[in-house]
Parts: C-alpha cells; structure tokens; sequence
C-alpha cells in the first residue's frame, strides 16, 4: 500500500464498490451461482441473469442462500486503507449491484461501512451513470470520492472529487486522471499461466489416459491414423474435464473457502475472478467441440454426455452418499467409451465395467480418505460432505468389493477377447494382481489419513505407487 493522503479540508465520504474492488470476487455472480447450487430448477432462469447482470431473480432471491460474508476474499491492502481512513473521521458508504441483504452482511462484518447503497428488488445492476446520479443528489456534486476498478465507473468519477483506483491498466487510469485527481492506487496481479493451468487442473489430465485403452486392447487398431484418433480424444477430454472441474468450483465457492485446503484455489482466494473462469469455460468448451468435430460425431455425444452428468452430480449427486461415487465411476467409464467411439470400436462391455467398478471404487476411496482426515482433525465430529464417522466401515467394504470385481472383470478378458498368447494371458492376470495389491495399498493409505489431496495427485508422490505404475506399464506392453 502507498503512502496515504491526508486531506486539508474536511473529509468527505468514501464510496466504495463491493464487487472485484473490496471483494475479490463478483458478489452478484456468486448469489447466482449460490441460488443455483441451492434450486438447481433455476439454471435457466440464473444463466441469462448471470450473463446479462440485470435483476429479474432477485425476486426470487433467499437470504439464507446468501455466500458466507466472513470467508469472502477481501482486498487486504484497500480494507487497510479503508480503516485507516475510517480512523481519520471518513464516511465510508458502500456501494454495490449486489442485494442489499449481501451488502448489509458484509458492511455488519466489517464493522466499517455506515451506508450502504445496494440494489432493492428489481431495479437492476447499478450503471456507472444510476451511480453516479444517486451520489450527486445524495452528496452532491464533487461531495465524495470513489474507489473502484471498472471502466464503466468513469462517470462516477467524473462527478468525484478525488477517486482510488484498484487493479486499474494504464490506460483506464490515464482516463481516471483527466477527470479527477487519484488520490490512491492499488494493484492486482493478473492470473499467471501457473494459476489458469492449475485452475483447469492439468495434473488431472493423468486420468484422461483412459481414452487410450480401447486403443491398446486391439492390436489390430495399431496404425498411425487410429493412433491419432485417440490422440485427438485426450485432448477433447482434457479439455472437457478442465471445464467440468471450474464449473464445480464456481458452484462450490462458499464451501471451498470454508475447507483448510480447497481455500487456497484460484477462484476461493480472488487470484482468478468469476468473470474469467466463466470465460475459460467458454473457450475450452469452444476448443473442446473444435476437436470433436474432427472425430466420429459419438465423440462430440461422449463429451456432452460426461458434461451432462458431471454437471448432475455437482449440483444433486455429490450431496446423496454411495451415489456421488457411482456418479464418478461412471464418468471415467464414458472416458473408455470416448477413446473406442474415436477409433472406430466396438469395445468390450468387460472394459467399460472394470472402468466403472474400479473407478467408483476409487472415488469411494477418496471419501474414505477425506473422513479420515476430518476425523483426525476434528475426531467424532468429523465428515466428509454427507459421509460421517460411522460409515468409515461402509465406504471400505464397498470400496474394497467394487476393487474386487473390478480385478475379476479385467480377469475375465482373455476368455471373451480373441485367444492370447500365454504369456500375454498370465501378463494380463499378473496386471490385475498387481492392480489388486495397489489398491489395498491405497486403502491402507486411506484409512492412516495419509492421503490428503486426490488419490491420484497423491499416487503421483507416492514411491510405491510409482513402482507399481512401472510394473504396470511393463505388463501393458506385454499384453499389447
């Protein structure tokens, strides 16, 4: 923060917006996605709100579905200043599109802000100008200075006597200038290309490889242009995932921010704004159907499909216990159908159900893990979304048994696939074997709360799973 200006004469109100200037997020944006996360009947009433900033659903808007104001990103730096300035005898008045319930909460919070100037009803976004008439008559004209960070607050600052700009470019700020003195600047990092990559996930494209699967089953679908095929359908599914994985942390705002680990992702903490993660999404989607479009039209189908239900179980499924996991399960399993649609093939029903069962197995796993974590941190009030203590035993018997017919499925394929050499059949047992061993490893992991992230960000560092990944690999060339 710079050095702070001390006014000669008396000190006049600070009006500050709310939205992506005190808070580091869009306040309007995340009471949508909050109301869509809460009555996911509204989408299609929300979408066009969300799109378009104006009020309509804020006739339908509940307080009691409001984001949590005291884990909300806030702008340490102009918060200081603001208290500072508070200290000094200003008037700080908040302003924001968001509804007045939201901004009241923030403005109790803070214990800063005496008036408030929030959108009532249906009268929609406030407009640079509906602002900047409000302030005139309210505090007349040069009667206030303004902190905001968006070109369309200019004709607020035209009738400001001084203005504080956050997170401005040169050019904005250049147009500030000509039309009243700065009083304060402040900065915001843009997104690096370390926090959009990690935003999209990348370390989770590992799971992607399954597309190649159908690919390596058949040594009949060896040649260059197959191969390419499954090439191109990695990188849809990338793609698509990647869109999968921001839209479930954009609904999934307020809780992230509340978990000791999830807090720190682009979105929960302000490094990546709302605005540019629905943006993302529209480019990878974009990108997404770009490649399927190359491919056989089930591809295209294949990934609407896995967005459809992945969407599903963010907004209902994850919330129902065992279901979320079958959810899952099934959405690694429709990677498998992605890759055998792209080659063409009819791949085997025993692929695309050691998939789901192992899968689903997996994502159990993941919630056993995360309940092991909760109960060592918080003991017999523990819990890992609707999982609590006593279902620890449940998920790994279920876990345990979907690992188990997942191994036998995969067993099974020497007897319905066209015969193998011998050595290829005992390579394939010895993979499920091998498979079955790791498994157990990781439940054992689980249970010792050791695994803290995604299973399989964690078998990445882990030493015997990278053993058994080498094994595996080995045996895969065998049976290839």
């Amino acid at each position: 923060m710079g050095q702070v200006v001390l006014l000669a004469n008396a000190p006049v109100p600070l009006v500050v917006d709310l939205d992506d200037t005190l808070v580091r997020s869009g306040l309007q944006a995340e009471c949508l996605l909050v109301q869509a996360k809460t009555h996911p009947a509204m989408v299609p009433t929300l979408l066009p709100a969300l799109l378009g900033g104006h009020a309509p659903w804020r006739q339908a808007f509940e307080p009691d579905t409001m984001p949590d104001v005291k884990t909300l990103p806030y702008h340490g730096p102009l918060l200081e200043y603001l208290q500072v300035q508070q200290h000094l005898g200003r008037r700080i008045v908040l302003a924001t599109a968001a509804p007045e319930e939201v901004a009241q909460a923030v403005a109790r919070h803070l214990h800063l802000c005496e008036v408030v100037l929030a959108a009532k009803g249906t009268d929609g976004g406030r407009s640079g100008h509906h602002l900047r008439a409000l302030l005139v008559a309210r505090f007349g004209e040069r009667g206030y200075d303004y902190a905001g960070h968006r070109r369309t607050d200019l004709p607020v600052w035209s009738s400001a006597r001084r203005a504080v700009v956050v997170g401005v470019d040169a050019a904005l700020a250049a147009d500030v200038q000509r039309l009243t003195t700065i009083e304060q600047a402040f900065t915001t990092s843009r997104p690096s290309l370390h926090t959009w990559l990690g935003a999209a996930r990348w370390k989770h494209w590992l799971k992607n490889l399954l597309v190649f699967l159908p690919w390596l089953a058949d040594e009949r679908l060896r040649g260059t242009h197959e191969l390419l095929a499954a090439c191109a359908a990695f990188v849809g599914f990338c793609l698509t995932a990647s869109s999968v994985y921001l839209i479930n942390d954009l609904i999934d705002l307020p809780g992230d921010r509340r978990h000791p680990h999830k807090r720190q992702r682009a979105l929960a903490c302000g490094r990546l704004s709302i605005a540019q993660a629905v943006w993302l999404v529209v480019a990878l989607w974009t990108a997404a159907a770009v490649v399927a479009s190359r491919l056989p039209g089930g591809v295209g189908l294949t990934l609407a499909g896995y967005v459809a239900l992945m969407l599903v179980y963010t907004l209902r499924l994850k919330d129902h216990r065992v279901v979320d996991a079958m959810a899952l399960g099934g959405g690694y399993a429709l990677r498998v159908v992605a890759g055998a649609v792209a080659l063409p093939l009819d791949a085997p029903m025993l692929l695309y159900g050691w998939s789901a069962f192992t899968f689903g197995g997996l994502a159990l796993l993941k919630r056993r893990a995360e309940l092991a974590v909760s109960i060592e941190r918080l003991g017999d009030k523990g819990h890992a979304r609707t999982y609590r203590p006593s279902d620890a035993r449940m998920l790994e018997g279920m876990g345990q048994a979907c690992a188990a017919v997942g191994a036998l499925w995969l067993a099974l394929q020497p007897l319905v696939d066209p015969p193998r050499a011998g050595a290829a059949r005992w390579a394939l047992w010895s993979l499920c074997l091998l498979l079955w061993t790791w498994t157990q490893h990781m439940w054992r992991m689980a249970r010792q709360a050791r695994i803290r992230t995604d299973p399989v960000d964690f078998a990445l560092h882990d030493a015997s799973s990278r053993i058994v990944v080498v094994l595996m690999l080995l045996l895969l060339w065998i049976v290839a």
